[in-house]
This record gives C-alpha cells, sequence and structure tokens, in this order.
C-alpha cells in the first residue's frame, strides 16, 4: 500500500526584481512518484536538478503549483486537525547541516525529546528516559545525552538528528543528503544504522543524494532528476541499459572513470 504519492507535481518561482522583468523558474516540472512501507528511493540528480525542492514538497514545507502530494491517498492541502497531525508526525526529516539543525544552548536529550513532548505529552522524566531509549538506539551512550551539540563529532550528531527523527515513530524519512557532509567511513556506519531502523520499522525512505556511491549503499530503487523533471528510475543493481538517460552515465562515470590508457613506449 503506498502511504505516500506524488501526482504530476510543479513548482514554479518567480525571479526578478524591481528593475527587471520577473520570469518564472520551474524547479520541479510534473513529477510522480510513489513511496511505498518500507521501501528506500534514492533521489539523485546534479546540484540544482530540483532533488531539495521535491523534498521539501513531500514534506509539506513548499507547496505545488499544481498537482498534489497524497498521504494515504489525500492531497496533503487539504488535511485538516488530527488528519494533518497524522501527517505532520509520519513524515520526518534528516537534513545535511546538523549544526543549523539543532538548538546549540539545549542538550542532545532535550533536541531529541522535543517531537514526544508535542506529540506524546511527555515531560520531565519521561520525557528523558524517551530521549535516552533514543540515543541508545543510534549507538549514542546514556551519558552523551546531557551533552550539548558542540561537544559532538559531525556524525554524532547526525546520530542524534536521526534519533530526534525517529521520537515519532514515523512511517516515512526524507534525507536530504544527509551524509554528503562526512566522511566515509562514517557514511557507512549511519547508512547501515538506518538500513536497520529501516528494516525493524518498515518506515519507508526517500533518500536524496548526489553521490551514486550513498544511494547504491542504501537504497533499493534509484530515481533520476534531471532540470526538474525525473528522467529515469531503476531497481537495484542500477545497472543503467542502452536505454538509461546520460544524466545517470554521467553520474556513475564520475566515479567510475573508463579505465586509463596505457602509455606509449
Amino acid at each position: 500500500m503506498t502511504i505516500l504519492e506524488l501526482s504530476k507535481v510543479t513548482r514554479r518561482y518567480r525571479q526578478g526584481g524591481w528593475f527587471r522583468r520577473s520570469r518564472a523558474l520551474v524547479a520541479v516540472q510534473e513529477v510522480s512518484l510513489a513511496l511505498d512501507p518500507g521501501c528506500c528511493l534514492g533521489l539523485i540528480g546534479r546540484s540544482g536538478s530540483g532533488k531539495s525542492t521535491l523534498g521539501r514538497l513531500v514534506l509539506g514545507l513548499e507547496t505545488p503549483n499544481s498537482g498534489a502530494v497524497l498521504w494515504k491517498g489525500r492531497d496533503v492541502r487539504g488535511l485538516r486537525g488530527p488528519d494533518y497531525l497524522d501527517f505532520r508526525r509520519n513524515v520526518q526529516v534528516v537534513f545535511q547541516n546538523v549544526q543549523a539543525a539543532v538548538n546549540p544552548r539545549l542538550p542532545v536529550w532535550k533536541i531529541v525529546a522535543e517531537p514526544v513532548e508535542n506529540f506524546d505529552g511527555l515531560s520531565g522524566a519521561a520525557a528523558r528516559k524517551a530521549a535516552v531509549a533514543l540515543l541508545l538506539r543510534v549507538d549514542l551512550r546514556e551519558k552523551d545525552a546531557d551533552h550539548l551539540p558542540h561537544q559532538f563529532s559531525g556524525g554524532m550528531l547526525q546520530r542524534v538528528c536521526i534519533a530526534r527523527a525517529l521520537a515519532s515513530r514515523p512511517a516515512c524519512l526524507v534525507l536530504d543528503e544527509a551524509v554528503s557532509s562526512l566522511d566515509m567511513a562514517v557514511q557507512a556506519q549511519i547508512i547501515d544504522l538506518l538500513d536497520e531502523i529501516r528494516r525493524d520499522t518498515g518506515a519507508a525512505c526517500l533518500f536524496i543524494s548526489h553521490d551514486i556511491r550513498v544511494i547504491r549503499r542504501a537504497c533499493d530503487e534509484l530515481a533520476v532528476m534531471h532540470q526538474g523533471r525525473l528522467v529515469d528510475r531503476l531497481p537495484r543493481p542500477f545497472a543503467p541499459g542502452p536505454a538509461a538517460h546520460p544524466v545517470l552515465s554521467e553520474l556513475i562515470n564520475a566515479i567510475l572513470p573508463a579505465a586509463p590508457k596505457a602509455p606509449k613506449l
């Protein structure tokens, strides 16, 4: 059963100002895709292809100019009251810039506990207990709960953000370049953690990245964006055939260059 669906979604912006004529910039154009429980869909493309805009549309942070974002078959724009709360609780995000995503003045248990305070009404010792359990779930320690964000490495702070995203027990996770700023060893650890969590909880994942290596390791299916459009879609093992879009071949060749020619003697 599809839990989240984009149906011919288009998002335009206006460019211009007082001294020049404004024009429309189409960031996403008639994109359709669906997320099923337990599936991890990788969304890849060059910078400026519309990947992050699509992620914001999925999260409800932006509204499409046309088309619809459907949560359990219903247009998100029409959700009200408990139905909208259900959407907000079940679609969570982990951003790339973890430093900007947390309050530097709060201990991490307070950061992680925010969703359980908002959605479950927990507070005080109960909220802290729930936050500590989540920190342990992402392989941090109980004593880490009282540390401030600046006391963590980038990889550890990303685990804190993942713990916060899991606090509301979401049905869908959006990961927007969530491991791009980490070194390769830490990337692998975070991807393995996310894979374990996904299998345990059955959550769907939309994994946005420009790095085909990350997509190959993390995802079950690959979607390619180019100039705002969805131009290709492949299942594992992501082997592009003759009909594959050129952008996909370029992204793969960027990390798998052709063998160098032998020097002339």
